[in-house]
């Protein structure tokens, strides 16, 4: 059940492999004894992980300096998410209109002074 578990498959999934009720999976997922297996696998996979890191850096390097601007672009997409520094969801842009938004909320509240269309002397 834990192999299954870890591979992750659902309760309803492993019931159905193992011939017993999701219930039951259930139960024995959330042991203690079990929990511990989990976590013990879960902390050897990050271990694991970890090995990678100096590989995956030398291929994002590899990636940036391609010839192909495609596999470039991919080596900085993969780069950006991996600093935490690109956004999924573009709900959480700022648009333009939120900009000119904000530019009249401080503008209104004497904060600054916005000049359109004139350079400034």
């Amino acid at each position: 059940m834990i192999a299954l578990y870890l591979a992750g498959c659902s309760y309803e999934e492993i019931a159905g492999e193992m011939e017993c009720a999701a219930v039951t999976v259930g139960a024995v997922i959330r042991n203690p004894t079990s929990q511990a297996l989990i976590q013990a696998a879960y902390k050897e996979h990050d271990e694991r992980l970890r090995t990678l890191v100096p590989l995956s850096i030398t291929a994002i390097r590899d990636g940036l300096t391609d010839k192909d601007k495609r596999v470039k672009l991919q080596a900085v997409d993969r780069l950006y998410r991996a600093l935490g520094k690109y956004r999924d969801n573009p709900e959480d842009e700022e648009t333009a209109e939120d900009v000119v938004r904000r530019i009249i909320r401080i503008r209104s509240e004497g904060k600054v002074e916005v000049v359109v269309g004139e350079e400034r002397k």
